[in-house]
């Protein structure tokens, strides 16, 4: 009895899943249309709207089927030559009505999707409209030169805009699973002022694709998401590195010594110092450290520092021969070895390769290995 109990349970859930449609139904009442007018359906595609049908008016009234897949939701249109009848959003399942008014107004209903965007719709053309308004009194005032009355508009302009950009954060925070809330982010007021245009708002670009991704892992629109915020996050560090680095007259290199610990250029700025470039696997190279030490000697009380780069792969044998040579200056390892960007900020060719720069920050001295010329170089920037 238990076994046929499992059966039945497997077969009615077959059943049920077999019965689910992965399409969605659109039914469109157009009664000003006479028949045979052409009404077109287009969906978004990423960046693009991409007309995929044309129905034909019959009654008054057209309909369309959509195939669409579980986790995709997509951004569809319909519209004649001569207007916008609906957007909705669509999900297997759903079933939408596109009518109008008594105005003639065309509104669409049927699924959640598409009412929150309806909602986004009507604020958004209601703020162009504003935008609009207040940009044509802007221009009158200008040519009237009346600068009181200018100000005044151009401060409502801007309360507009900041008013509507708090609307929009509100949306995005109360509407988290929301597919709509990417249509939110791409807003432009009069197609020419971007709703989320700082630096800073890809913060809000990240938070929107961090609560989809596992919602609508497949759809091609979260994925566009990923690689524009992905962008937009990459700036906005890059920038936040750039508010918060020293000024250097050189490219920064950080990188870790034999203990782990990190190490950069940029605190040696002030210093005469040497920048060099070097692999333990040459023994003419361990010779030149030998050789250096001797300079180093002589003006490290001075502030004179050396900043020394290793590009080998082999950590441990790096690392020992540093301790054997008993080298006194900052001893860093590049385990990008010699595909390393490192070398390419200061268009390294070939190893060894130094670099001598003075308290300013300026190269002075470049791949010159005579060693009495380095003592004479540093020993001029100190006499100044």
């Amino acid at each position: 009895m238990k076994k046929i109990s499992i059966i039945l349970s497997v077969v009615l859930m077959i059943f049920i899943s077999s019965c689910k449609s992965n399409t969605a139904d659109i039914k469109i009442s157009c009664p000003t249309l006479t028949d045979s007018t052409e009404v077109y359906l287009a969906k978004l595609v990423v960046n693009q709207i991409v007309l995929t049908d044309t129905l034909y008016v019959h009654n008054f009234k057209c309909s369309s089927k959509i195939n669409c897949v579980e986790d995709c939701p997509e951004f569809y249109y319909v519209y004649t030559s001569d207007k916008i009848l609906g957007s909705m959003i669509l999900l297997p399942g759903d079933k939408i009505a596109v009518k109008p008014d008594k105005e003639n107004k065309y509104h669409t209903t049927g699924s959640q999707e598409t009412k929150l965007l309806q909602d986004v719709e009507r604020r958004f053309q209601d703020v162009n409209t504003k935008f609009h308004s207040l940009s044509q009194e802007l221009v009158a005032a200008s040519d009237a030169k009346n600068i009181k009355e200018e100000e005044k508009v151009k401060k409502e302009l801007i309360d507009l805009y900041v008013n509507y950009k708090k609307e929009s954060i509100k949306f995005l925070i109360n509407n988290p699973t929301s597919i709509t809330s990417i249509y939110v982010l791409y807003q432009n007021i009069a197609d020419r002022l971007p709703v989320f245009n700082s630096l800073n708002d890809a913060i809000y670009f990240q938070k929107v694709y961090d609560s989809l991704r596992n919602i609508y892992p497949n759809s091609p629109l979260i994925a566009s998401l990923a690689d524009d915020g992905g962008k937009r996050m990459n700036m906005l560090k890059l920038q936040q590195g750039l508010n918060n680095a020293k000024v250097v007259a050189f490219p920064e290199i950080e990188l870790n010594d034999i203990y782990g610990h990190s190490k950069k250029l940029s605190d040696l700025k002030g210093k005469v110092f040497l920048l060099s470039f070097w692999t333990v696997t040459e023994n003419t190279q361990k010779l030149y450290n030998h050789e250096l030490l001797k300079i180093y000697d002589k003006y490290s009380d001075k502030g004179f520092e050396i900043y020394q780069v290793s590009f080998d792969s082999d950590k441990t044998m790096w690392a020992q021969i540093v301790k054997d040579q008993n080298l006194p200056w900052i001893s860093v390892q590049d385990t990008e070895s010699l595909s390393s960007s490192v070398l390419k900020l200061y268009n390294v060719k070939k190893i060894p390769s130094i670099f001598l720069f003075n308290k300013e920050g300026d190269i002075i001295m470049k791949n010159d290995f005579d060693l009495k010329k380095l003592d004479r170089e540093i020993k001029r920037v100190f006499s100044y």
